[in-house]
């Protein structure tokens, strides 16, 4: 297995093992190296490393179909993310947040309602 792969491999079990600890600041912190070590992958790397977790995690589960796994080549990191809402025209958490702030100045206060 190439080492960019083990590594991405050896990332994600450290993430599982603080995520069970529920150990909050590490949980961030190793999901940011896991992102950014994602980010440095090919999408065939991505999804190699994807499929070498499941075939490792589940060896008598076939893998998912295709279509279902489709997203296995995308990059988890922040930019990449919202690259793909931005291209999908998917507004971001704060755009969302925007425009329900926006909608509610404009509706008209009901009466006897003091603001």
């Amino acid at each position: 297995m190439a080492p960019n792969l083990v590594e991405w491999l050896a990332l994600y079990d450290h993430l599982n093992l603080v995520y069970r600890a529920r150990d909050h600041p590490g949980v961030d912190a190793a999901f940011l190296a896991l992102a950014t070590h994602d980010h440095t992958l090919t999408t065939s790397d991505r999804i190699a490393a994807r499929v070498a977790r499941w075939r490792r995690d589940a060896p008598h589960e076939p893998v998912p179909p295709e279509k279902e796994r489709a997203w296995w080549g995308h990059c988890l990191c922040r930019a990449c993310a919202a690259a793909r809402r931005a291209s999908a025209g998917i507004p971001a958490p704060w755009q969302r947040q925007q425009r329900t702030l926006q909608q509610q100045k404009l509706k008209p206060q009901r009466k006897g309602h003091r603001g």
